[in-house]
């Protein structure tokens, strides 16, 4: 989908039961040790850190949704057909 047109990106919906913890770990472990953390860390560091740079990278603005904790993928699979359902002539990427 990197390489679609534009007009022809998906939907995505991003699922992950843990979110973004090695990067918030790192920031933790950071600040106990140095009393510094960066900033350019810290924004990657959450749960919707990837639709962000997802969209970054396919130069895209179609709608992203995330979703996150212990039924995350159960819930994603269920967000990403409603959303099927809801735009049936638009592709929709489900990223677990």
């Amino acid at each position: 989908m990197c390489g679609a047109r534009h007009a022809d990106q998906a939907i995505c919906v991003f699922a992950t039961s843990d979110g973004e913890i090695a990067p918030a770990e790192k920031l933790i472990e950071d600040f106990r040790d140095h009393q510094l953390v960066s900033s350019a860390a810290f924004a990657l560091s959450v749960h919707n850190s990837p639709s962000g740079v997802y969209s970054v990278a396919a130069q895209s603005t179609q709608p992203t949704t995330t979703i996150t904790g212990a039924n995350a993928i159960a819930a994603g699979w269920l967000e990403a057909v409603l959303t099927a359902c809801a735009e049936p002539d638009r592709s929709v990427l489900l990223a677990i």
